[in-house]
């Protein structure tokens, strides 16, 4: 019997079908519709703004002034920046090949890339881009840069690289590059407390 009735059900028309589906009242569909104007209305992502005036009456176009101001969004660091150092360390290229590289690397960078920067700059670029862990940050800080401070960063990225290459044909090491560095570009890094 139970089959039979799994049977009927199974072979019903189409139509029939159809006639089993609860209707939405009117008013529910006119409640569910508000709702989804409104969210349509408070989300970002449809928010098609390209001009905006400004409380001075001066229009600013949207997207001319984040390409003038933001920077692209490609990547800083190459392969060749997290070689030198394994090789200013003296140990193996391949400890630089896995994404989350050794602590000593976001410090470096934090110190002698970011480091470079006006104080203010870093303050603001390490609120809006906090820790989220042991040496990690959400996003890479280079994505919070304007467009100015962007071509600043990859020319600081570039004395790292030219002058670790001159320690290194002078056979130094690590130390002898912060140091180094450290003199030429008038920035503070202690690398020990007192010396042995």
């Amino acid at each position: 019997m139970k089959e039979e009735r799994k049977h009927k059900q199974q072979l019903l028309p189409e139509s029939e079908k159809q006639k089993k589906v609860k209707k939405i009242e009117p008013k529910q569909e006119q409640e569910q519709n508000h709702l989804l104007y409104q969210a349509d209305a408070i989300s970002p992502a449809n928010k098609k703004i390209n001009r905006v005036e400004l409380r001075n009456g001066d229009v600013i176009d949207i997207d001319a002034y984040i390409l003038e101001n933001y920077a692209e969004k490609s990547t800083h660091f190459f392969p060749s920046f997290y070689n030198l150092i394994a090789d200013l360390l003296g140990v193996s290229r391949d400890v630089m090949k896995s994404f989350v590289k050794p602590a000593i690397v976001p410090l470096l960078k934090r110190a002698f890339i970011y480091g470079r920067l006006p104080f203010l700059v870093q303050k603001r670029l390490y609120e809006k881009n906090p820790y989220t862990g042991f040496c990690t940050r959400e996003q890479f800080n280079y994505q919070w840069l304007t467009t100015s401070a962007d071509l600043e960063v990859r020319d600081f990225i570039k004395d790292f690289e030219d002058e670790g290459e001159k320690i290194l044909a002078n056979k130094g090491n690590m130390k002898a590059f912060i140091a180094h560095y450290s003199k030429k570009f008038n920035l503070s890094f202690q690398l020990e407390m007192f010396d042995r």
